[in-house]
């Protein structure tokens, strides 16, 4: 079975699916964290499937940590990700979740930084 897949070179197929989906859901996950966190700062990923976001004035660790404990949206602090700084970035993932669910998570995560932001700052 491998064997026809690689001679029938039905895999090309399944790449292109693959990228066009991928980089749908990037381009939703980009336009609603313009949208909705504008002072976040991030590079538009040439590759990978991951998202380096960078928080002003946000412990990554800790808002990953409380983000996920409070409203069920898994981040990946970034810290670990360099030899250096790094310490208010996460990564975030937009691979596995669903365009649906990229919507509703980048809502919950743009909601719980808004009051986060309020309270760190009190």
């Amino acid at each position: 079975m491998a064997i026809e897949f690689l001679k029938r070179r039905i895999y090309e197929r399944s790449i292109e699916k693959a990228k066009r989906v991928y980089q749908e859901k990037l381009r939703v996950m980009l336009g609603l964290l313009k949208d909705r966190i504008s002072e976040a700062r991030f590079i538009e990923p040439k590759g990978g499937m991951f998202i380096m976001l960078e928080l002003p004035n946000i412990d990554g660790e800790k808002f990953s940590n409380d983000l996920l404990e409070n409203k069920a949206v898994a981040t990946i602090p970034a810290k670990k990700f360099h030899v250096q700084g790094g310490e208010n970035r996460i990564r975030l993932n937009f691979s596995r979740p669903s365009i649906q669910e990229i919507e509703e998570g980048i809502m919950r995560f743009a909601e719980y930084y808004r009051n986060y932001e309020k309270r760190d700052g009190e």
